[in-house]
């Protein structure tokens, strides 16, 4: 959270507005554990595999073009839609992955607001009978996970409309692996869609999001039209 917002500047948590967390005590939260049990007797070991390598798409904020790691995370930016086509990527639209970088940097400052905000446990913590396959030392709500790659989504699909099912169908995958290896509740992965819609309508009423949004769709526009020369 040292890291500030580069566009978001003025906005604050009170300007977002999630559901409250459910009690640990509460049905609501015994429901959803019940729920994850239940997930867990049915995961299949490509259920795991998959969940497991979702697990590892994240960007990190401190990356340098002189890391090793540089085009890995760069890479990791475009998971989102990475089935639309072999020109989505880093390479070729790199002033896409400069803008989702920064927006990556707003989105985690906000999500780790509302992480030390609600504090709440892990499923795993409640309830000993759920077998995470992760183990995490931070607060569950709202996913990061997930809220990146619902605002991944929301913003590629002002790119490509067409393919919003595309889009949103990576989130929620992303979302609900988080649920298989048993370290997010449900409402974790709600409340982080919700969030993401909100956020990504807060970065549209920015002036200066705006203007590197439309250089985006430039680039976008420019690689449609290479494809379609070929």
């Amino acid at each position: 959270m040292s890291l500030k917002p580069q566009y978001l500047t003025g906005v604050t948590l009170k300007d977002f507005q999630i559901p409250e967390v459910p009690a640990n005590s509460s049905e609501l939260t015994r429901a959803e554990i019940n729920y994850l049990l239940e997930l867990q007797k049915q995961r299949t070991p490509e259920d795991i595999r998959s969940s497991l390598y979702m697990a590892n798409i994240w960007y990190s904020l401190r990356v340098t073009p002189a890391d090793s790691t540089y085009r890995g995370f760069r890479k990791n930016l475009f998971h989102i839609g990475r089935s639309i086509g072999t020109w989505f990527n880093p390479d070729d639209l790199p002033l896409t992955a400069d803008l989702m970088a920064k927006v990556w940097r707003d989105a985690s400052f906000f999500i780790w607001s509302l992480k030390f905000k609600y504090a709440r446990i892990r499923p795993y913590v409640i309830d000993k009978n759920v077998k995470n396959l992760e183990d995490t030392d931070w607060a569950a709500y709202p996913s990061g996970h997930a809220a990146n790659s619902y605002i991944n989504a929301y913003l590629y699909q002002e790119l490509a409309p067409e393919f919003t099912d595309i889009f949103i169908k990576d989130a929620y995958d992303m979302a609900h692996s988080r649920e298989i290896i048993g370290v997010h509740y449900p409402s974790d992965s709600e409340a982080s869609r919700i969030f993401a819609r909100q956020f990504v309508n807060k970065l549209f009423e920015n002036e200066q999001f705006k203007k590197d949004f439309l250089k985006v769709k430039e680039e976008w526009a420019l690689k449609a039209k290479e494809k379609f020369q070929r």
